[in-house]
């Protein structure tokens, strides 16, 4: 789809890594400029409690032909004038390089955690994202909303930067505010199956899309347990699948993809710590669908489904296997360049990985 559709271009596979991991930010970069060296497209920083720009200065600094960028920050801490200015210095430094996502993490941490005011999510985010375009612009900034008011607002350096704002989306509010409003959308816990719907979302507001914005870019977060050991590799797997039973949106990610209940018993399960039945009784054909994992041209394999299926950007998010997870990820950069190029048939898969 054109004119305010979906962008019809593909890129090179991509790259998450979180601040929750406890890098610090220099060895952060480090991995950039590694994930730079086997031609990874971009390298998100995934923000919890740390700032993620901070850290995509420094993999800036490290790299030279990459695109860095957020996925997501927590803009709830952050003014959206600031949130600008800061992206724009850092895109200004690296020659463009710099990709902005934004996000509203969870009420448990902006609202218990943090004593941050209750916002309706959509409401405060098209505002935000309201406040940012008219900054990007470099016409002075006046808006008056009921959760921001900017009153003739001049930055010290202005002019039209065409610094691209992307949405962490998971539900379909979000899903449909990005596509009216978004350079691009980064979704996240999302089988193959499910992106269809995430795509209907999308498009479903395409009427309301300002033409200027151009069509919509799709990045998707995939987890991916990366090994020649194929069982540990499962089992890395399964743990994170686990992990993710307590998020939030569980129920409207999750529960269509479960036998009826089977969502209630896990969830129960994980609150009273019992993380082995959990384990026992969570579905291997589930874990598949949110996880990739297995060997290098496995997991590349299964990350090509996604572009198949109308995701322009696939992004890693690696789960550790073992004590080195990093060289086992590169070598699935390479498995799926050669996919990409047309050198390795989608249809054999790696004998490792069987």
């Amino acid at each position: 789809m054109t004119g305010g559709g979906l962008l019809l271009q593909r890129f090179r596979l991509s790259l998450s890594l979180p601040t929750r991991s406890g890098l610090s930010g220099r060895e952060m970069a480090r991995l950039a400029r590694a994930a730079e060296e086997v031609d990874f497209d971009t390298v998100f920083v995934a923000e919890r409690v740390a700032d993620a720009f901070a850290v995509c200065q420094q993999m800036l600094a490290e790299t030279s032909t990459l695109k860095v960028g957020t996925a997501v920050i927590n803009a709830r801490l952050r003014h959206p004038v600031l949130t600008a200015m800061t992206a724009m210095s850092m895109a200004d430094s690296s020659d463009d390089r710099f990709v902005l996502g934004l996000g509203t993490a969870n009420a448990q941490l902006n609202e218990s955690c943090l004593g941050l005011g209750k916002v309706s999510p959509l409401a405060w985010m098209a505002e935000y994202v309201a406040v940012v375009r008219q900054a990007l612009r470099g016409d002075p900034i006046r808006f008056f909303g009921q959760y921001f008011q900017v009153d003739d607002l001049v930055l010290d350096r202005t002019g039209p930067n065409s610094l691209p704002v992307y949405l962490g989306a998971l539900q379909s509010g979000m899903l449909r505010l990005a596509g009216t409003i978004a350079d691009g959308a980064i979704l996240n816990l999302r089988s193959v199956d499910a992106i269809s719907m995430a795509l209907a979302h999308l498009t479903s507001t395409a009427a309301q899309r300002d033409a200027a914005l151009g069509n919509l870019h799709i990045a998707c977060v995939i987890p991916c347990c990366v090994s020649d050991d194929v069982e540990q590799a499962r089992e890395a797997a399964r743990n994170a699948v686990l992990d993710y039973m307590l998020h939030p949106a569980a129920s409207q990610l999750f529960d269509t993809e479960l036998e009826p209940g089977q969502l209630d018993l896990l969830q129960k399960a994980m609150l009273a710590g019992d993380r082995v039945y959990a384990s026992r009784i969570l579905p291997d054909r589930f874990v598949d669908s949110f996880v990739v994992s297995g060997s290098p041209v496995h997991c590349a394999e299964q990350m090509h489904r996604y572009g198949a299926v109308g995701v322009h950007m696939p992004v890693a998010f690696p789960r550790p296997v073992g004590a080195d997870w990093a060289t086992p990820v590169w070598e699935m950069a390479e498995a799926y360049r050669n996919i990409a190029s047309g050198s390795t048939s989608l249809s054999s898969t790696s004998k490792k990985s069987s």
